[in-house]
């Protein structure tokens, strides 16, 4: 699921160029617009690997969970919204830049994707608390987090926009948006021997079902009326069926110990290509300009070879960094791209036990 949802996630970010284009071509627009699930499948599959698994934590077990996101997370998330700031210094107003770099940093915004590490980081610091409340309650939490989601548009975002600080309001919309998608994936972790069988030999019309939801929740105008309680949860209903459609696909797919291992180094690479890729963008597309191809984003073959080109990309100088053990910290594994760090925030396999009381 990391390795569909890192794809996902550089595509998108390589399509951005159409957006806002009188011109855009039809093939990346669609594309475009059908890959938006890739940030809920990473927010779903850490709520599966922490919340669905994570019974109570004393002090002490609370503590080493922290720290080991804090290696694994947080420290590669400083370090890369660093460099980013420094792209950002550079390319602008350095004083500007600089002048609001705390704020940055703390809300994730030094970059446009680096808003993931603090909304997951607050997901982990609630850990203790929420966790044990979806394992009782998994169906009801499941149920409230749409309901937050859904609402908050009338009831909380308003008084927090009033506050008049755009980062946090940006950062509160991040949370309660991707709250869903945390405990989708915790309940999903708790009722997997129930929901599995059925994920696996449905996936199909469930994803159809998801982007069904999401086509019509996008539409300009919807159905005369439709109540606007409906109305918003298309989109976040839509979005949680493509997820659990992603699921199932992805545990029916049977893989030999030769492939099953490959996708365990690449899964484990995902965080590093989350944190990289943008670098790499940005330089595809400042050497495109600058070379006086810009037309070539016209042809619809153009944005594929870019999509290939950045992927391979960030993938290789991810796996670069994870071999050599001097900069493996930097995306968050240990040493090996094989081998993930224990804080890594979506490793293959999580150390349940060492978080479990």
């Amino acid at each position: 699921m990391r390795i569909i949802a890192i794809l996902a996630v550089v595509s998108i970010h390589v399509l951005m160029v159409y957006r806002g284009s009188a011109s855009a071509v039809w093939f990346p627009t669609v594309l475009d617009a059908s890959l938006h699930f890739a940030v809920p499948v990473f927010f779903f599959v850490s709520g599966a690997l922490v919340w669905g698994r994570v019974r109570t934590l004393g002090l002490a077990e609370y503590g080493r969970f922290l720290a080991g996101r804090a290696r694994g997370v947080f420290v590669p998330y400083l370090a890369w919204s660093v460099f980013y700031l420094m792209v950002s210094a550079a390319r602008g107003d350095a004083l500007h830049v600089l002048g609001r770099s705390p704020a940055l940093l703390l809300w994730g915004r030094a970059w446009y994707h680096l808003y993931f590490v603090p909304a997951l980081s607050l997901f982990y610091v609630l850990t203790p608390v929420l966790a044990p409340v979806v394992r009782r309650r998994p169906e009801a939490a499941v149920v409230l987090a749409y309901l937050v989601r859904i609402l908050a548009v009338s009831f909380l975002f308003a008084p927090v926009q009033t506050l008049g600080a755009p980062l946090l309001y940006s950062f509160f919309v991040t949370v309660t948006t991707h709250l869903s998608d945390v405990v989708l994936g915790a309940w999903f972790a708790i009722r997997a021997d129930v929901l599995l069988p059925h994920l696996k030999r449905w996936w199909p019309l469930i994803l159809a079902a998801g982007a069904a939801l999401i086509g019509v929740g996008a539409l300009p105008a919807l159905p005369r009326g439709l109540p606007g309680v409906v109305a918003r949860a298309l989109v976040p209903v839509g979005m949680g069926l493509d997820v659990l459609g992603i699921a199932g696909l992805a545990f029916r797919t049977q893989l030999g110990d030769r492939s099953a291992g490959e996708a365990a180094r690449l899964g484990t690479l995902a965080f590093g290509v989350y944190l990289v890729h943008p670098a790499m963008v940005l330089a595809w597309n400042t050497t495109v300009e600058a070379l006086g191809l810009s037309s070539l984003w016209g042809q619809p073959w153009f944005p594929v070879i870019a999509v290939v080109a950045i992927t391979a990309g960030s993938f290789s100088l991810s796996s670069a960094l994870a071999n050599d053990p001097r900069t493996a910290w930097i995306i968050g594994v240990r040493g090996t791209s094989a081998t993930p760090r224990p804080g890594s925030p979506l490793p293959p396999h999580e150390p349940v036990a060492a978080l479990a009381a």
